[in-house]
């Protein structure tokens, strides 16, 4: 038993060891990890040995400060992999819905510097359908959902990833995330118009935007209102499922 409850305590102090990462902290010394973690000197020395050996901590040679090593990086990547994997299952039986109710195309892009990424897409099974595979990468700049996705990004950002970002965009963007939804007409495509609104993670962070699309001559004159309403209540629906809660 006291084996066991002794294992347990390591665990618990290797965690803590970990979590001082957080919060940004890409690099930290020995004392600072013992500041954060809350524990002994010894202790942390201990841990981060075993931790180093095991590849979940390096050490940078230069300035001797600790930083997360590969494993960790393993982990990241397979847990992000999962989740996209696991937003696009939660994501789609809204989809289905809102395609089943306008008869239209439907897609969430997540996003990627200045790229928008198209991770899970429904067709209408009769009319016309916009061509996109998943996993197609296209420009932020064009489109409902990509004003929708710099719509919550900082000017400082925008103005890093677009050579266009002026006044004039600003406000656009301040509107569009004022009212929760984009539309364009013609940008990507000059046949189609699309509605977007924002999904978001459990921590209020924007995971990405989900679009309905179709051709304009027909799209534009049929009940725009009532799509414009059930693409938001659709995204909040989703955002719920993925653990949001409105504020």
């Amino acid at each position: 038993m006291e084996e066991k409850l002794s294992i347990t305590k390591s665990i618990e102090r290797s965690f803590k060891v970990l979590e001082s990462f957080l919060n940004g902290n890409s690099e930290l010394s020995m004392t600072e990890i013992k500041e954060l973690s809350g524990l002994p000197q010894s202790t942390a020395h201990r841990i981060i040995a075993t931790l180093e050996e095991q590849d979940y901590l390096e050490r940078n040679l230069d300035n001797k400060k600790y930083y997360l090593g590969t494993k960790i990086i393993q982990l990241g990547a397979s847990g992000i992999k999962y989740y996209k994997l696991n937003t696009r299952r939660i994501a789609l039986p809204y989809m289905i819905k809102l395609r089943d109710k306008f008869s239209e195309s439907v897609t969430l892009f997540t996003v990627h510097e200045k790229y928008r990424i198209c991770i899970e897409r429904v067709e209408p099974e009769r009319g016309l359908r916009t061509v996109m595979s998943i996993g197609e990468k296209l420009s932020i700049r064009n489109g409902a959902s990509g004003k929708m996705l710099m719509a919550y990004m900082s000017d400082d950002y925008l103005e890093k990833i677009l050579d266009d970002f002026d006044e004039e965009l600003r406000l656009k963007l301040k509107k569009v995330k004022e009212q929760g939804y984009a539309i364009s007409i013609g940008e990507r495509d000059e046949s189609l118009i699309a509605i977007a609104a924002p999904v978001f993670e459990s921590n209020g962070e924007v995971l990405g935007a989900l679009s309905l699309a179709g051709p304009t001559d027909r799209f534009y004159k049929e009940k725009m209102e009532e799509k414009i309403s059930e693409v938001v209540k659709i995204c909040d629906e989703i955002s719920q499922t993925l653990g949001y809660r409105k504020k």
